[in-house]
């Protein structure tokens, strides 16, 4: 039986898939599949993959899709193919470090959990890597309550889960964005979820069609639909005041962002809940700062 399935998502990657695979080959587990779910690709991507079924003594399966349908359909079709007793994800354009396999069944393994989420670097496009630390979820707090409040975080390409557990719950194909914080929120309540706080992934941001850099508010609506209830007001405090800096860093001050800010007065005035200090900082900066000054310091 293969020990991992490592199924990788991609979609007009061919500049950096590369390196995406060689971070999978240099684990320290090598009992472990490769599945690639190419999403429609337009560039050379396929050459490529070829080449390393051929040269590779890793196996490498490869679906080519010839109508795109998105990265969790992509997702999932190869967990529908997946033979291994774990299942991990990687994005095209991310990395692991030789030991995150072998880390994160350690920690599924010793601690008897379902799934593992961890801490991460990111990769900048001058080649600068940082440091992300994510906080470990309080024991009394919801993974809603984790995300929404920005306390935590969870990656695609930090998770491992146990295959028959995962594929229990599987990525919502209609959640077009945040689709990380979805499945988590979703698993964590039928399973066991242990966070990885040693950095094994690089999450590079030197592709221009990275998703997490880029807005879709249907997609925020559609999450915040589902897992709204499932957190406290004052949580949403919190993301509200992020998605209202996303959007002026992203778009300026554009009509959701004017919806936003109408959104969370409704949510203060309804829960008399009242901003800290720091938040109505944020507020007063995003309401009354030029949109150029905090696009270049916030």
């Amino acid at each position: 039986m293969v020990d991992v399935s490592v199924i990788i998502p991609t979609k007009n990657r061919s500049h950096c898939i590369e390196r995406t695979l060689k971070s999978v080959y240099n684990q320290s587990i090598k009992n472990i599949e490769i599945i690639i779910i190419d999403d429609a690709s337009t560039d050379n991507t396929s050459d490529i993959i070829n080449r390393h079924q051929n040269r590779e003594k890793i196996s490498i399966r490869y679906i080519k899709n010839e109508i795109s349908a998105g990265g969790a359909v992509a997702r999932n079709q190869g967990a529908e193919l997946a033979k291994g007793k774990y299942i991990s994800f990687l994005d095209s354009d991310d990395e692991w470090l030789p030991n995150h396999l072998s880390v994160g069944i350690k920690l599924l393994e010793t601690n008897k959990s379902d799934g593992v989420y961890g801490a991460f670097y990111t990769q900048n496009k001058g080649g600068e890597l940082s440091a992300n630390n994510i906080k470990e979820k309080p024991f009394d707090m919801n993974m809603a309550d984790y995300i929404f409040s920005g306390i935590g975080d969870t990656r695609t390409s930090t998770f491992i889960f146990q295959s028959k557990c995962f594929k229990a719950v599987m990525f919502d194909e209609k959640q077009h964005k945040h689709q990380d914080w979805d499945l988590a929120i979703r698993f964590e309540k039928q399973f066991k979820l242990t966070i990885n706080k040693e950095r094994t992934v690089i999450l590079h941001y030197d592709s221009n069609n990275r998703m997490s850099g880029s807005l879709n508010h249907d997609a925020t609506e559609y999450l915040l639909s589902k897992h709204g209830d499932s957190t406290k007001p004052k949580n949403l405090v919190n993301f509200y005041l992020f998605l209202i800096a996303n959007t002026i860093k992203l778009e300026g001050k554009t009509d959701k962002y004017h919806e936003y800010q109408q959104k969370l007065t409704h949510i203060t005035k309804n829960n008399k809940i009242s901003l800290t200090y720091k938040q109505n900082i944020k507020r007063y900066i995003f309401r009354y700062v030029p949109v150029r000054i905090i696009k270049k310091y916030y």
